[in-house]
């Protein structure tokens, strides 16, 4: 049935699968037959082609309570990270949500508020993310005080700074460069004020 099932409707690679839906399978005759697979899908592709690693996300939607999971998190992380070509983890700091929802990760971003940074965080909780460096940070994150000490505190261990005097060398451009954008606006794009 799955092989004739695949050349109805064209299909003409194992990719060509994830078109898949109930609805096709019920259309073609096979009711009875998705029946004995739970009604899924997945678990008819899982148990027609044992061999093929398939991938729940690429589906349309992934099964009710697949994202609840943590390690489907983490598996998915780990999947998304090879594709992209992620080699190490400052690699991650390129995430974007626009990346993750065109990488069929809608649903498990949602599960994070849309927020790359909380998605981080909660699949890699050992490592340090530091907000600023993705580009821009959070919304409310510079309203913070403490947020501001922080990025200063990494700022100048970055740059190298072993003492206060250390700092008259700053310039805008340096906090630029080392992703300071959004808090230096805040100081009217001055160091000194800064």
């Amino acid at each position: 049935y799955a092989n004739w099932l695949g050349e109805t409707l064209g299909y003409k690679n194992m990719d060509d699968w994830y078109q898949i839906t109930a609805k096709l399978i019920h259309d073609n005759y096979g009711c009875g037959l998705l029946h004995k697979y739970s009604d899924s899908p997945l678990m008819f592709l899982k148990g027609v082609f044992p061999d093929v690693e398939w991938l729940p996300w690429k589906f349309g939607s992934t099964t009710l309570g697949y994202w609840d999971n943590i390690e489907n998190h983490k598996i998915y992380a780990n999947w998304l990270g090879e594709t992209l070509g992620y080699k190490n983890m400052d690699d991650w700091y390129k995430i974007t949500q626009t990346l993750i929802n065109d990488n069929y990760g809608c649903g498990l971003l949602h599960k994070y508020k849309h927020s790359p940074l909380m998605f981080l965080k909660g699949v890699f909780p050992d490592d340090e993310w530091l907000p600023w460096r993705f580009g821009s940070a959070t919304k409310d994150y510079w309203k913070n005080i403490e947020n501001h000490k922080i990025y200063a505190n990494w700022l100048g261990e970055t740059l190298g700074y072993k003492n206060t005097d250390d700092w008259y060398q700053i310039t805008a451009k340096l906090i630029w460069d080392n992703y300071g954008c959004g808090l230096l606006h805040k100081y009217k794009h001055s160091p000194l004020m800064f």
